[in-house]
């Protein structure tokens, strides 16, 4: 039996600090240097570090693989 389709559908994230809802794929802290309590569980900062961590991976691995 084939499962219906299923539309893709955006997530969206909630910024309690400045009570702001943002699309997963565009997550960015607006003040990352700032103090904000709620940052060592808040899934904005999480996703934004983890994207930085990848390009600097794949940077670094470029640049290894140029020389």
């Amino acid at each position: 039996m084939r499962r219906p389709s299923v539309p893709s559908h955006k997530v969206k994230l909630h910024c309690k600090k400045f009570d702001q809802w943002v699309d997963e794929e565009e997550a960015t802290c607006t003040k990352p240097d700032d103090y904000c309590e709620f940052r060592e569980r808040c899934a904005i900062y999480f996703l934004m570090t983890e994207r930085d961590r990848e390009m600097k991976k794949n940077a670094k691995e470029k640049q290894h693989a140029s020389v």
